[in-house]
């Protein structure tokens, strides 16, 4: 014999001395609804499958018919056989978690195109970017971090040099090319208004097509067997005394000044006499 929850259609096993124990009153052990399983009796199993009796535990008898609200029946019926016999899951079973919906969309409509995440795409992009950037402005760093010695070390820089320099607000030094330097009409001869004194005279010409620093000059006297006797460096304050140019305008393009020098005479050893510019 069975009985059949009316609230969740939940079938179980029932005996006779379980329905006389509170005269029919019962507790559904699925969903803890109360009914009258009097009312609700079954001989057969929905869907045509054989009963299978059970065998609950002897419930012992009061002296009064009374209902026991804690009557449990989930314990009188196998539930897992009887619920394959119906073809349905156990009743206590967890729901599967729902799926996500294949439906096609009706007819006449387009499904939206999803939008691509394109988030990290992009950073990585800026990354790159960046990166490129910083790449590319490393010689422009370190020009101007060393535009000084270049200039002065490669004059075909000075263009650029100069262009960076009008966009940051630094200054190039002064061109220089010492090679188109000259010492001419130079004389070595003694100081008649000095006594023990040697009067160096010449010209220094700029041979380059821009003006350009006085030079300071380094005279070295040298014995006859080459080796040096003497040697004293001049800046342009001291040999350009007489002539007393504007030093800061520096020595014009195709230009010329006067050189004027007194040192010591070094006596017989000295036989020779050495220009540089520095």
């Amino acid at each position: 014999m069975y009985a059949q929850c009316p609230a969740c259609q939940t079938v179980f096993n029932i005996s006779d001395a379980q329905l006389e124990a509170a005269a029919g009153k019962v507790r559904c052990g699925s969903c803890q609804e109360t009914f009258n399983a009097f009312e609700h009796l079954l001989d057969r199993l929905p869907g045509g499958a054989p009963p299978r009796p059970a065998a609950p535990p002897p419930l012992p008898e009061g002296p009064e018919e009374t209902f026991d609200p804690d009557l449990d029946l989930a314990s009188a019926l196998d539930t897992q056989e009887l619920m394959g016999g119906l073809g349905i899951g156990n009743p206590t079973t967890e729901r599967a978690a729902p799926t996500k919906s294949t439906e096609a969309p009706p007819p006449g409509e387009t499904p939206a195109p999803a939008k691509p995440r394109s988030g990290g795409r992009d950073l990585g992009l800026l990354w790159g970017a960046g990166a490129v950037v910083m790449v590319l402005l490393l010689p422009l760093q370190f020009a101007w971090l060393n535009h000084q010695q270049l200039a002065l070390a490669k004059p075909g820089l000075r263009p650029l040099l100069g262009t960076l320099c009008a966009i940051s607000g630094c200054t190039l030094p002064p061109r220089r090319d010492l090679k188109a330097l000259t010492l001419v009409d130079r004389q070595v001869r003694s100081d008649p208004t000095a006594p023990g004194a040697l009067l160096l005279e010449g010209v220094v010409t700029n041979q380059a097509l821009f003006a350009q620093p006085y030079p300071t000059v380094e005279v070295t006297l040298s014995s006859l067997s080459g080796k040096p006797v003497a040697l004293r460096r001049f800046t342009p304050e001291e040999y350009l005394a007489e002539a007393n140019p504007d030093l800061t305008a520096g020595l014009p393009a195709r230009g010329s000044a006067p050189l004027r020098l007194e040192v010591a005479d070094p006596g017989d050893d000295a036989v020779s006499f050495t220009f540089d510019f520095l």
